[in-house]
Parts: C-alpha cells; structure tokens; sequence
C-alpha cells in the first residue's frame, strides 16, 4: 500500500478503489494517477490545491454531520 500523500488522498476521499473515483472526478487520466502513485512523476501545484479544496469540502460536510449526530443523540437521550 502506497504512503504517498496522493495515495492518502484518493484513500480518505474514495475508499480503498480510490484511483478510478479520483481520475472522474479531476478528470485526469488514471495512469497519471498511477504515476503519481507510484513516484513515477509528482503531480503538479495546481493539483494538490484541487484535491485541498475537495479534502476541505468534505471536511465540511463531516463536521455537519459530526453536528447532527450529537444533537440528535442529545435528543433522544432527553
């Protein structure tokens, strides 16, 4: 299993089949991807803030629903 940020990207993002969910959705190829992966070439600038804005995206939405949980846990209990 890869250490490499873009693999513990595509992992967080997309579950462990990450790569074919990360070429869709950047629309990038998946032997790029691959490449990336496997410290055949590093993906540029531009990338890594893309896949920081959809890791940000999703960090919002988890937080929402992190808050929603716990009101209504803190619902039913009362």
């Amino acid at each position: 299993m890869s250490d490499r940020l873009i693999a513990r990207v595509g992992r967080a993002l997309f579950g462990e089949t990450w790569m074919g969910p990360l070429s869709r959705e950047t629309d990038i190829r998946k032997g790029t991807i691959d490449d990336w992966d496997k410290g055949r070439a590093e993906p540029g600038v531009g990338v890594y803030e893309h896949l920081l804005e959809m890791a940000e995206a999703r960090l919002a939405l988890l937080e929402q629903v992190v808050t929603d949980l716990r009101e209504t846990i803190a619902r039913r209990r009362a």
